[in-house]
């Protein structure tokens, strides 16, 4: 899902999980030289953070990795349900190429009982990088209609093709060239698969995917007391904290929170995340 553009749903603006968010202060509050994108390391690599960041990406799971991840988390607010994401992410060798399937399902409850549902299924290379998204957004209203808006995502002869089919069938189209800069389409899953360590801090490039825009994107990288690592996220050059990730011992996520919608999402199961699915819209005309 797309972090970057106010005209879609909050719920998909930041890539999965990443839907829904929790304010948090920056750690990053004090500027420093380091988070100049083109400051280098005071470590024996000298490497700038982009540089760094391409290195992490260049150490992706090979070929010979199997992945099978899934990811079910839930938001409350006073004690309830607000919204809740499931999430997987698979692996497959097709030829001499690594591919991901991405899916997620998230679901957000507004003040007045409106609900909001984002459904993304991708195609992902090695590298992350988009060969097909699929969205579908549905509003629903608190009388159970709904409004359900398409969009894709495609990697077609060299270029990316967006296209958006709003409730009323009218579609739009737009095209542009594929990125000339390193970059990876964001999904949660990412923090699980780079390889981190505490003290990190590097620089990736974001995909938006309806403009083709790149957005840079720091990562910081601290310890937690109980054990395993608490990533932070800011998208240059705003000066907050976007959104940040807790880690367990084996660098699974534990916990997801996003700045834009106030929340902190925490591990759960399946069948806590499709009960609550279920009662966000079992008046769902």
């Amino acid at each position: 899902m797309k972090p970057n553009s106010t005209s879609r749903p909050m719920v998909a603006r930041a890539g999965g999980v990443a839907l829904l968010c929790t304010a948090f202060l920056t750690i990053w509050l004090t500027p420093s030289r380091a988070d100049d994108p083109q400051a280098t390391s005071t470590d024996s690599s000298k490497l700038s953070l982009r540089q760094r960041g391409v290195k992490k990406l260049e150490q992706l799971p090979d070929m010979k990795a199997h992945v099978n991840r899934r990811l079910t988390l839930l938001a409350k607010r006073n004690d309830k349900p607000v919204a809740c994401s499931r999430s997987s992410l698979t692996s497959s060798k097709t030829g001499d190429a690594l591919r991901y399937k991405y899916e997620d399902v998230s679901l957000l409850r507004g003040p007045s009982q409106e609900v909001i549902e984002a459904q993304t299924t991708a195609v992902l290379s090695k590298d992350m990088h988009p060969e097909s998204i699929d969205w579908k957004f549905i509003k629903q209203a608190t009388n159970g209609t709904t409004e359900t808006t398409m969009e894709q995502l495609k990697r077609v002869d060299g270029e990316f093709v967006f296209t958006r089919t709003m409730p009323d069938g009218t579609t739009t189209t737009k095209r542009y060239p594929l990125p000339s800069k390193a970059y990876a389409y964001f999904t949660p899953y990412l923090v699980e698969l780079l390889p981190l360590k505490e003290g990190d801090r590097f620089i990736i490039n974001n995909l938006d995917p309806e403009t083709g825009d790149i957005t840079a994107e720091l990562y910081a990288v601290t310890a937690r007391l109980k054990g395993g690592l608490r990533v932070g996220k800011k998208r240059l050059p705003e000066p907050l904290e976007t959104e940040f990730f807790y880690l367990n011992g084996v660098q699974h996520v534990e916990a997801h929170g996003l700045a834009a919608l106030d929340m902190t999402f925490e591990i759960s199961t399946l069948e806590i995340v499709t009960a609550i699915e279920e009662a966000f819209t079992r008046y769902r005309k």
